[in-house]
């Protein structure tokens, strides 16, 4: 009833031959961005995200979280490593789009939206979009407009 190929990952570790390696690469970074998509998030892992997004403007830290979820900063850090979540990363994903979406559905202005995001001038603000979207804040607002 589907139209899908599965198989095993295994399969891609198997030499084929005469493969076009090139063709063969591709096929296995496709197969692992699929795999990686297809991979449910914990509630661990929703649970920092929320945290995050509900205190992204007090610029909460990993220490904090831990203490919220009621465990010692080091279990903290054991579960990010089983879960593979980089925490920094995750923060600023979430500041990113939370940024982008004040941006695009708002006339919020962007020392405002700086202070939302949990930076503390907008010029920090400005290198860490910059950073982020390759473009200025003002110029992602005005193509989105």
């Amino acid at each position: 009833p589907h139209n899908q190929l599965v198989y095993p990952r295994s399969t891609l570790t198997k030499p084929l031959t005469r493969a076009d390696q090139a063709l063969l690469k591709i096929l296995r970074a496709e197969a692992d961005r699929y795999l990686l998509a297809q991979k449910k998030e914990s509630v661990f892992v929703q649970e920092i995200k929320t945290i995050l997004f509900q205190n992204i403007e007090n610029n909460i830290n990993a220490s904090d979280i831990a203490t919220l979820l009621h465990i010692s900063l080091s279990s903290f850090k054991r579960k990010l490593i089983e879960e593979n979540i980089n925490f920094k990363e995750t923060k600023e994903v979430i500041k990113n789009n939370l940024a982008k979406q004040l941006l695009s559905d708002s006339t919020i202005k962007i020392s405002e939206i700086a202070l939302k995001t949990g930076f503390k001038n907008p010029s920090s603000f400005t290198r860490f979009f910059i950073r982020y979207n390759q473009q200025k804040p003002l110029e992602y607002r005005m193509k989105k407009q």
